[in-house]
């Protein structure tokens, strides 16, 4: 497989040697095709299909296709529910907002646009600890609370910690 895609899929996670087959049969090694890592989603059927009229949104869902390299990732992510690592935390915080299928659909874009990635420009893949991408995520939401506190005037300061 390394010698045929020239980067080594197994190393994300959920990817077994199989799921890495199955993908590189159905996509092929050359991912010239596709501008960006969100046409690859799309073309694998893994992004939001919204039908709406006057800004309401009256319909959501995926698209639906017989797409063998989505099912395999699809398959793949679902194998993160339980898993110690940044996409395992992903996919049950997605859980908990959303629901289980709307997280694997979710996870399995991820794991789509990690492929893409190392396909695409050949780009080493580098795994994210579980506490380092919750560390991440807190930072991003206590900046995003700030930014909406300061917008309504007033100002975040954190509390001290209580011992």
């Amino acid at each position: 497989m390394f010698r045929m895609a020239g980067v080594d899929l197994t190393q994300l996670e959920g990817i077994s040697e199989t799921t890495a087959l199955v993908v590189l049969s159905e996509v092929g090694p050359d991912l010239s095709a596709f501008p960006t890592e969100k046409h690859f989603a799309s073309w694998l059927g893994l992004c939001p299909q919204h039908r709406g009229s006057g800004g309401k949104i009256l319909k959501r869902r995926i698209r639906r296709g017989a797409n063998r390299a989505a099912r395999a990732l699809r398959m793949a992510a679902q194998g993160c529910h339980h898993a110690k690592n940044a996409l395992g935390a992903f996919y049950r915080r997605i859980q908990s907002r959303a629901g289980g299928p709307k997280a694997l659909v979710a996870t399995a874009r991820k794991l789509a646009e990690r492929v893409y990635r190392m396909l695409r420009y050949g780009a080493e893949y580098v795994r994210q600890s579980e506490q380092a991408y919750a560390t991440a995520y807190h930072d991003r939401l206590v900046k995003s609370m700030a930014k909406k506190a300061a917008k309504l005037g007033y100002k975040l300061v954190p509390s001290p910690a209580s011992s």
